[in-house]
């Protein structure tokens, strides 16, 4: 058995439920411990911990311990900490300014009022089917969200393990997923992790040609109102610095090295010094951004963006809509596949115009020519 044991505690924790055997207990602010663990005797004579968000208390397994920490350079993570809150908009009142609230509420309230829309979280249970519906089209979105970023996203290439591991821990009550229908489509999705009062939204995502009702904050929005009701004390949304997450958090904070070893050996506490040392080189490198001009130099012409359309592009004339409807052909179903590439302009015909999903009729005048009809309003979309 080596002497060092390197682990991941964040994704370790969140995860897979488990700490490493060198702390006793972690606890977070003012409750008691969130989790606690019976450990007699540590399997390693050192550590080096990685990920160990600063919100977190801890307490070592054995008293002959000792810890050393380093802050991990250039990596925030993002979190809502809820002690005090009872509702989401007691949340949304004390924490973000009116300019900002009001748009977030606005678009909800837009989003519920164009589609028939239900939110269900899983916890507990779920139909398998669902759950298969559910995961196949959460990995649809984040391909077509990425394809748009032109960038890669390391949950996908580890798909198959999401895919396999999470139905188990939703009917464990260590995962829950997180749903959106709009008029009978999954539009939103979520995988998140529990752990005693402590949630984790890991995984957001939603179909883009909604983009104009921010579904980024709906989500956020309605899991911090599941999360008030069922008493949780922290809502971590992890690393990665996107608006939607310095909008809604109040905790921004650092992950920490620790680096534990055995204070009577000499084997242990060399080995956590050449760590640290290590630890120490890398986030001087960080912090000079060398390491990123290394990447770049490494990956060469790779690295250049390739943009594409995702979208046709198209143009948008009003009409009448008291216009005569009589010479036209019969309306389309928007969901049939051949149809996708309307999706955008319909749910931003909908937002703009204020118009329910369940009164628009959609005609194809020709290959390139559509029209939408409202109860008040009507566009032609023309394809270029």
């Amino acid at each position: 058995m080596p002497i060092l044991k390197k682990q991941d505690f964040y994704n370790t924790f969140y995860q897979k439920d488990q700490i490493p055997d060198c702390y006793e207990s972690i606890s977070f602010g003012s409750q008691q411990d969130i989790f606690k663990q019976s450990v007699k005797k540590t399997q390693n004579k050192a550590y080096a911990i990685t990920l160990f968000p600063k919100y977190f208390d801890y307490k070592l397994s054995v008293k002959h311990l000792k810890i050393n920490k380093i802050e991990q350079t250039n990596l925030d993570g993002f979190a809502i900490n809820l002690e005090g809150c009872e509702t989401a908009d007691q949340y949304l009142q004390k924490n973000i300014k009116s300019k900002t609230r009001s748009p977030i509420l606005r678009r909800i309230k837009r989003f519920e009022s164009c589609f028939d829309v239900e939110y269900e979280l899983f916890f507990g249970a779920i139909e398998k089917e669902i759950y298969q519906q559910a995961m196949s089209t959460l990995k649809s979105m984040l391909e077509l969200r990425f394809s748009q970023k032109d960038d890669s996203t390391e949950i996908l290439e580890k798909w198959h393990e999401y895919q396999q591991s999470t139905y188990n821990k939703i009917l464990n009550k260590e995962a829950s997923l997180f749903i959106t229908y709009a008029s009978g489509q999954m539009v939103a999705i979520s995988i998140n992790y529990h752990i005693n009062k402590v949630f984790i939204g890991h995984i957001f995502c939603y179909d883009i040609t909604y983009s104009k009702f921010s579904l980024g904050n709906m989500m956020v929005y309605k899991l911090l109102e599941w999360c008030c009701e069922n008493d949780y004390l922290i809502m971590d949304m992890g690393n990665g610095d996107l608006e939607y997450k310095q909008i809604w958090c109040n905790n921004k904070y650092h992950y920490d090295y620790h680096f534990i070893h055995h204070k009577n050996s000499l084997a242990a506490i060399f080995a956590t010094s050449v760590q640290m040392g290590i630890i120490k080189l890398k986030n001087l490198l960080k912090t000079l951004k060398i390491d990123e001009a290394y990447k770049k130099l490494r990956q060469g012409k790779s690295t250049t963006s390739h943009p594409f359309e995702l979208f046709p592009r198209y143009k948008v004339e009003h009409m009448d809509a008291n216009n005569d409807k009589s010479g036209l052909p019969s309306p389309i179903t928007l969901n049939h596949p051949n149809f996708d590439f309307l999706k955008k302009p319909v749910n931003d015909f909908l937002y703009l115009n204020k118009e329910h999903y369940s009164q628009l009729k959609i005609f194809q005048i020709d290959s390139k020519n559509f029209l939408l009809m409202g109860q008040q309003n009507a566009e032609k979309i023309i394809l270029e």
